[in-house]
């Protein structure tokens, strides 16, 4: 089963939007530049995807079994039943059995959020909570000892396939300078 992405829209969409006009000024300067486009055309590029790995790519993503965040393309992921409370008053974060708790930054704790009641977190507490319920049997919801176990890995597809989108006409671009 493919992970199910739990997205803050406004933020996924207004960082990705960015991030594709950064691109777009990036590749009009590679391509209308003869002396100095390329290095300015890349810096934009690498803003484009330092955006697109912020707004979009950090997110919560979750299985039947597993629930995982990914920051700047480092997953953690944990079991379902490890998690026993997911709570959004200061941002999103999944509260594990030993104490600890697993975040993301485009749920982050914000002044606005602060002031308006985390709407924008809300959505995604329903619905990882729900995920959380459907996983997890009350039998399951036994505190086993120890430190919870985590899974780090490094999310290097969705990140190659981002850069080789960003970079590879910025580089025939300024091929044809």
């Amino acid at each position: 089963m493919r992970p199910k992405a739990v997205r803050r829209k406004t933020f996924a969409w207004t960082s990705t939007a960015f991030g594709a006009g950064f691109y777009a000024i990036g590749l009009f300067v590679a391509l209308a530049d003869e002396n100095d486009g390329f290095g300015v055309g890349l810096a934009m590029a690498t803003t484009a995807l330092f955006l697109w790995t912020l707004g979009w790519d950090s997110t919560y993503r979750y299985t039947a079994t597993h629930v995982s965040t990914t920051h700047f393309l480092v997953s953690t992921a944990v079991a379902w039943q490890d998690v026993t409370r997911i709570d959004s008053t200061a941002g999103l974060a999944l509260h594990l059995r030993d104490g600890t708790t697993l975040g993301s930054i485009s749920y982050g704790d914000s002044v606005i959020g602060a002031v308006t009641g985390n709407i924008t977190h809300r959505r995604a507490q329903t619905i990882l909570r729900a995920a959380h319920h459907t996983a997890t049997h009350p039998t399951d919801r036994r505190s086993p000892p120890g430190p919870v176990p985590r899974h780090h890995g490094f999310a290097w597809r969705r990140g190659l396939v981002a850069t080789l989108v960003l970079y590879c006409p910025m580089l025939a671009a300024s091929t044809l300078n």
